[in-house]
């Protein structure tokens, strides 16, 4: 404006140019409206649509919120509005809203918790994918496993106990992140095949340890679990060459070996040449076969009279003697130092016939260590009871043969199991084979519970005692009576005693007076005799 008022007071002719100095001070009033202006947008605030209203000055906006006030004052005073339902509405809000808040929280702790496990385990993972995807990749040690083994192995243990729920993956990948954090996987470098075959060898293991989890009617032994008979027939398949099943031993099998008696040598070519016409690979096929068919081991059960035994002893020992006699002789004795030619046999036969199946050595000296334990631990058994019963003032007849009532109740509990191997050779020799294993390795789940049990308190052996002590249990009512007749014969025989003291008095009395007339008619015949010699002279 002031540039406006210099312009026009150059253009307007000389006489009018001193109408500047007569307005001069206008600029100066501008000025001073300019920074008043300037004050009050400082000291108000610069202008806000209100209602998307822009609104020309501050007393229009002002005067625009006051009617907006009081029609809210009206609207708030109507009766139509529920004010306490609002605020209930609002209060719920807000207890909804903090509920929300605390889900999140703890949605995103679990998110960076998860997170975080992925992180340690997801290497591992895409390292076993990578592996699947290579050949060659999968070995562990002398096995190789491939796709469809891998895939029959986790069906099975899918299959089992193993939980699936939330909970139970929770549970295992605990287990992860705890074996990861000792050490027990070790994420392999990306390329380094040396250690992705580490981390797969014991992930194999871990998994080989799930697998040993027995499920249903399956078999365990040592290392060595068979969730069914086909799995064991697989794994005969597998591992044992030519069927070798005779070189599995238990403990019936094991007796079988021992050197009882004289053989002829006719006996013993006979013997082979049945054995190979019949189809079996070595007398010790024949062997086990032929020990499905017993109860007894042929040194328990082989007596002078064929057919079932029913005595209350064994066949093959009648009488405590031929068990152990003066702690020197006896079948005990016997088998003592037998056993150990037995083991050295058997043992090298297993080396040599499974030289390139480690599997099926491993397994075959496992039976035979067993079967070794459990015919010390039985003779063991046969001497303590035979001398606790002999200890408690049963004779020694008596003694052997409750003893022997429990010999039999063992041998009987295992051949229950061994049923399963008798008459089952057949056109097919690989079910054959695993049907003999598949009994031998029953027989051996009942030998582990007798001595697990330490044969006294398992079932069988507390049920002989028990009958034992119900058919010599007295009552109270025929103890009673057993002490009046106890009585009654104290009685008479204190009668007996009286009545012989008096018959006895009385012979005494006989007897002396008998003696003393005999004295006298000697005296008399004497004296006659004497008087006639004086006579005589």
């Amino acid at each position: 404006m002031h540039d406006g008022f210099i312009g026009l007071s150059e253009s307007w002719p000389l006489p009018f140019r001193d109408i500047e100095k007569q307005f001069s001070l206008i600029g100066q009033d501008l000025q001073r409206v300019q920074n008043a202006i300037e004050t009050i947008r400082t000291d108000v605030g610069k202008p806000i649509p209100i209602d998307d209203v822009d609104m020309p000055d501050m007393w229009c906006a002002i005067e625009y919120l006051s009617e907006s006030l009081a029609d809210l004052q009206a609207t708030m005073g109507s009766p139509s509005i529920d004010l306490t339902g609002i605020n209930k509405k609002l209060h719920d809000l807000e207890v909804a809203h903090a509920a929300s808040q605390k889900l999140i929280s703890d949605l995103r702790r679990l998110s960076v918790d998860y997170e975080a496990r992925f992180s340690m385990i997801g290497p591992v993972l895409m390292q076993c994918k990578n592996a699947m995807l290579s050949p060659g990749t999968l070995g562990t040690g002398g096995s190789h496993y491939g796709l469809e083994d891998l895939q029959r192995r986790l069906s099975i243990l899918e299959s089992g106990s193993i939980g699936t729920g939330s909970r139970g993956l929770e549970d295992r990948l605990a287990r992860l992140e705890l074996q990861h954090l000792s050490g027990g996987v070790t994420v392999a470098p990306t390329g380094d095949v040396g250690l992705l075959r580490d981390s797969l060898a014991k992930l194999s293991k871990q998994v080989e340890t799930l697998e040993r989890r027995v499920v249903g009617d399956g078999l365990s032994i040592g290392m060595y679990v068979f969730q069914s008979f086909e799995d064991l027939r697989v794994w005969m398949k597998q591992n044992v060459k030519n069927n070798r099943y005779g070189l599995f031993v238990d403990v019936v099998a094991l007796f079988e070996l021992f050197c009882t008696k004289h053989v002829d040598t006719a006996t013993t070519i006979g013997t082979y040449h049945s054995s190979q016409r019949t189809g079996f690979t070595s007398m010790y096929e024949s062997t086990l076969a032929a020990s499905m068919l017993n109860v007894l081991p042929t040194l328990l059960g082989k007596g002078s009279t064929d057919g079932l035994d029913t005595s209350r002893f064994l066949p093959g020992l009648t009488n405590a003697d031929k068990w152990s006699h003066n702690g020197v002789s006896g079948l005990c004795f016997q088998i003592e130092r037998e056993l150990p030619n037995v083991d050295s046999q058997l043992g090298a036969e297993i080396n040599t016939v499974f030289r390139d199946f480690p599997e099926a050595a491993g397994l075959a000296r496992e039976c035979l260590f067993r079967s070794k334990i459990f015919i010390a631990e039985l003779c063991q058994f046969i001497t303590n009871d035979l001398e606790f019963w002999v200890g408690r003032r049963y004779s020694r007849i008596d003694a052997w043969a409750l003893v022997c009532q429990s010999i039999r109740r063992i041998f009987e509990e295992i051949h229950s199991e061994r049923v399963y191997g008798r008459h089952v050779k057949s056109t097919d020799d690989d079910v054959t084979a695993a049907k003999y294993l598949w009994a031998v390795l029953k027989a051996h789940k009942v030998m582990q519970e007798f001595s697990t049990r330490d044969f006294t308190k398992h079932p069988s052996i507390s049920a002989v005692v028990a009958r034992h002590l119900a058919m010599n249990h007295m009552k109270p009512d025929e103890d009673k009576k057993l002490e009046a007749q106890v009585r009654h014969c104290e009685t008479s025989l204190k009668d007996l005693a009286r009545r012989f003291d008096t018959l006895d008095s009385r012979v005494t009395n006989k007897l002396g007076k008998l003696d003393g007339g005999g004295g006298g008619g000697g005296g008399k015949g004497g004296r006659g005799k004497q008087g006639k010699g004086e006579a005589d002279p």
